[in-house]
């Protein structure tokens, strides 16, 4: 998988529409205002996305992984259910299709820099503002 730098891009790349994102990027405790990315494996992401989705205010949300090689992931929250999906993808717009579909409030979406870390099994993934 080729490594993407994503610092160029905005939610209008993925078709998402900015005023309803939910997820913040941590900023570096060192007082440089810096945003820092998150190393995650695949089930540490999953548990962030339900545990940011549980005590969000909003039941209708998304959260999507998406990865270098056109595939993406998400877990979505119905009221009070949780659902898993995703599969590749021809066209990265093709994220905001599936959150207009869905007809939900609010999405966050973690972009996986495709540099895996073999010894810890980690992916370093940035959050779109």
């Amino acid at each position: 998988m080729t490594a993407i730098d994503w610092d160029i891009w905005t939610p209008k790349d993925f078709g998402l529409d900015p005023n309803k994102n939910i997820l913040q990027a941590p900023i570096c405790d060192c007082g440089c205002g810096q945003k820092m990315s998150m190393l995650f494996n695949d089930k540490q992401w999953k548990e962030f996305a339900m545990s940011f989705l549980h005590e969000y205010d909003c039941d209708w949300s998304i959260i999507f992984a998406v990865h270098p090689n056109k595939t993406m992931e998400f877990i979505i929250r119905n009221d009070t259910k949780y659902g898993f999906g995703g599969g590749a993808i021809e066209n990265w717009k093709d994220v905001g299709k599936t959150f207009d579909e869905a007809e939900l409030v609010n999405w966050g979406l973690m972009m996986d820099d495709g540099l895996y870390n073999a010894l810890n099994g980690q992916h370093k993934y940035k959050i779109l503002e």
